[in-house]
C-alpha cells in the first residue's frame, strides 16, 4: 500500500465495518470494533497512507474541535427533534441504536473508552487519506468532492445494520468531519469534534 493509492484504506475500512456491524446486529457484541479499529490505524500510520504528521496536536487545532464538537451535538438535537416533529416513527430507529449501544453490561467507563478508541480509528482510516496535509495548498472543488465520497464509503459501512438513522447521521457527520479534516489541515480538529459528538450524543446528552 503506498501513498499514491489512498482509496485502497477507505475500501478497506468499509469492508471491515461492514463485516463489524453484520456481527453487531447478529450478536450484539462491539468488541469486533475495538480490534479491527486500532489495527486499520496501525496499518494506516505504519503504511504511510496517512501521515503521522496529521496527528500533530496544536492549541487552535483542539480547541476548534471542542468547538466543532459542542456545535455538532446541540445541532443534532435540534434536527432530530424536528425530524421527530416530522415523522414520529424516527423515534424507533434512535431507540434501537441505544438499546444497541447498552447492550454489553458495558460499565459507563469502558463506553467512553471504547467511544474514544473507535472514533481515532474512525478518523485515521476515512479522514486520513484525504488528501490535505499540513502547509498544502488550499481546498478546492475536487477535495469537497471527495470528502463527500469518503463520507458516503463512512455512511456504507453501517448498512448492514439497516438502521436508516445511523445511516443518515453516518453521512452528515462524514461531511462535517471531513470539512474539519480539509480545513484544519490536521486530524486532531475532526478527532475532537468526532470523540465530543459521540460522547454527547451517546453517553451525556442521548436523542431520545
Amino acid at each position: 500500500m503506498s501513498r499514491a493509492h489512498p482509496a485502497v484504506l477507505p475500501l478497506l475500512a468499509v469492508l471491515t465495518w461492514m463485516a463489524c456491524f453484520a456481527v453487531l446486529g447478529q450478536l450484539g457484541t462491539w468488541s469486533l470494533f475495538v480490534v479491527a479499529g486500532p489495527l486499520l490505524s496501525a496499518l494506516a500510520l505504519a503504511s504511510g497512507v496517512v501521515p503521522l504528521s496529521l496527528l500533530r496536536p496544536s492549541v487552535g487545532r483542539v480547541v476548534a474541535g471542542v468547538a466543532a464538537g459542542v456545535v455538532m451535538v446541540a445541532a443534532s438535537h435540534a434536527v432530530f427533534a424536528a425530524l421527530v416533529a416530522a415523522w414520529p416513527g424516527a423515534r424507533g430507529p434512535a431507540l434501537s441504536l441505544y438499546a444497541l449501544f447498552a447492550s454489553g453490561g458495558w460499565s459507563p467507563a469502558t463506553r467512553l473508552a471504547f467511544l474514544v478508541v473507535v472514533a481515532v480509528s474512525e478518523e485515521v482510516v476515512f479522514r486520513g487519506a484525504l488528501d490535505g496535509a499540513p502547509g498544502a495548498a488550499a481546498a478546492g472543488p475536487r477535495d469537497a468532492a471527495r470528502v463527500g465520497l469518503f463520507a458516503l464509503a463512512y455512511a456504507t459501512g453501517t448498512l448492514p445494520l439497516g438502521n436508516p438513522l445511523l445511516f443518515a447521521c453516518a453521512l452528515s457527520c462524514g461531511v462535517a468531519w471531513g470539512g474539519l479534516r480539509l480545513a484544519s489541515r490536521s486530524l486532531v480538529t475532526p478527532l475532537v469534534a468526532h470523540v465530543l459528538w459521540d460522547v454527547g450524543v451517546l453517553l451525556v446528552w442521548p436523542l431520545t
